[in-house]
């Protein structure tokens, strides 16, 4: 697998579906990045949409490696989030569980506990920073913007406008 630095930044919302051992998932993420990747590697996810690669309409590449009866995955992609997707994330894990000798897991409690553990963590940095003293730009102002928005309960949709609207004001 090769990746080189391309003439275009990746911005975008991206979807598609990943396949592993013929199971098939249907993932989406977030693409922010300025590579443009080569591999003779299995794909590991079609796009539905998004950039992936190279703009061939894939994205990430899977190598599976067997060895005494034993499988191992190299996987690598773009996406960022992909863990957020819950029945991809539970079958990774329980590849994982098997492997060890453990028992596979049916549910997870990945979004309770994110949220419980956002909570402590905006109450940490409510309490310990004043963020309005604080003149931040580029990607710093897009973390900051994006925890601001999230201890109100909004969601932000098209943040790449956020760092012209900081320059602006």
């Amino acid at each position: 697998m090769e990746t080189h630095f391309g003439n275009e930044k990746a911005i975008k919302n991206s979807k598609g579906i990943l396949e592993m051992d013929g199971v098939k998932f249907e993932v989406s993420g977030y693409e922010l990045h300025e590579g443009i990747t080569t591999s003779n590697e299995k794909p590991l996810i079609k796009l539905n949409k998004g950039f992936g690669n190279n703009g061939n309409g894939y994205d990430g590449a899977i190598k599976i490696i067997e060895k005494d009866n034993n499988k191992s995955y190299l996987i690598g992609t773009y996406f960022h989030g992909i863990l957020d997707n819950y029945e991809f994330r539970n079958y990774l894990i329980n590849l994982i569980r098997i492997k060890k000798g453990f028992n596979t897991i049916t549910t997870d409690n990945y979004d309770d506990a994110f949220e419980k553990n956002m909570n402590k963590l905006a109450n940490i940095i409510e309490e310990s920073i004043d963020l309005d003293k604080i003149l931040s730009d580029g990607y710093s102002f897009q973390v900051e913007m994006n925890f601001r928005t999230w201890c109100k309960n909004y969601k932000i949709k098209g943040k790449k406008n956020l760092l012209l609207f900081r320059y602006i004001s």
